[in-house]
């Protein structure tokens, strides 16, 4: 006989029924939500953090190596076909013609463009705060999903289906991994604006003068989104796999407290994907003469 049961077979004590019942929902409530109901998970992948370095690698992207990773996790990890990765073993070079045509989309980038949807950055901070007016957590991530979505649609949108055709053409690409393209390049342009969303929500729900306008151009500035743009397609297009992990072992080094995760599976929820499924990962650089460095 469970507790439960036991407690609703005694007529004394089926008053604490009720505050029993409230602190299971409650304890419930914490482990489903942490009591962020509004926010989004925190692991979600993306290509380059808010310091615009790379932070992971599509391994998609190679074709050799991609069913070697799927070998390891079906054999239960047991499997040593990733033990070792050589430089010119995994490599995938996209046509430089293909390469040239991004970076004339990127020049071809107008001012105006940029500086037209700042009103509309400005405006999904007022719905947010118009609709969640006692809550600024909740007026927050309104706005966060509303300029992410407003890049996506009134900025990147026509950009990407210039590239659309010839990345089908050269079946370096999908439809769907076009689709990724557009979601990881909203996540690198979206990084700098949580801190200042949340400054100038703050600021307004204390009544407080801000420009919010001169804010939002800061952190979507022409030159600095065009910077940006380039820098997440040079990693695109790089060529070898193992050039692009030395490139993380080093940014890793210049961040703290960070580790290396392999990801697999993953699922899409509200212009993020996020892993199902993920272990720690250990690389060892071994040199010439035969020495380990962790």
């Amino acid at each position: 006989m469970t507790t439960a049961l036991a407690v609703k077979t005694q007529p004394e004590s089926q008053g604490i029924i009720p505050f029993v019942t409230e602190v299971a929902s409650y304890f419930m409530d914490f482990l489903e939500t942490d009591f962020h109901k509004v926010r989004n998970p925190k692991r979600f992948i993306q290509t380059r953090n808010s310091s615009n370095l790379q932070v992971c690698i599509n391994l998609n992207k190679y074709k050799r190596y991609s069913p070697l990773v799927w070998k390891v996790i079906r054999n239960g990890f047991a499997d040593d076909s990733l033990k070792e990765l050589r430089r010119g073993t995994h490599t995938n070079q996209i046509p430089q013609s293909l390469l040239k045509l991004i970076q004339e989309q990127i020049t071809l980038i107008e001012p105006e463009s940029v500086e037209g949807i700042i009103g509309l950055f400005r405006n999904e901070i007022d719905l947010g705060l118009s609709k969640h007016p006692n809550d600024t957590t909740a007026a927050i991530t309104f706005a966060l999903d509303g300029i992410a979505r407003t890049i996506r649609e009134k900025f990147l949108a026509a950009f990407i289906e210039n590239i659309r055709e010839p990345l089908d053409r050269i079946k370096t690409a999908t439809v769907d991994s076009v689709f990724q393209i557009e979601e990881e390049l909203t996540q690198v342009l979206m990084m700098p604006f949580e801190d200042v969303v949340s400054s100038i929500v703050n600021q307004l729900t204390l009544r407080r003068s801000v420009d919010a306008e001169e804010l939002l151009g800061q952190v979507f500035d022409l030159k600095d989104v065009k910077g940006k743009l380039e820098s997440f397609f040079k990693g695109f297009a790089a060529g070898d796999l193992f050039f692009e992990v030395s490139e993380l072992v080093n940014n890793k080094n210049l961040l703290e407290k960070q580790e290396f995760y392999l990801y697999f599976c993953d699922i899409t929820y509200k212009n993020h994907t996020y892993p199902l499924f993920y272990v720690p990962v250990g690389l060892r650089e071994k040199t010439e003469t035969g020495k380990e460095r962790h």
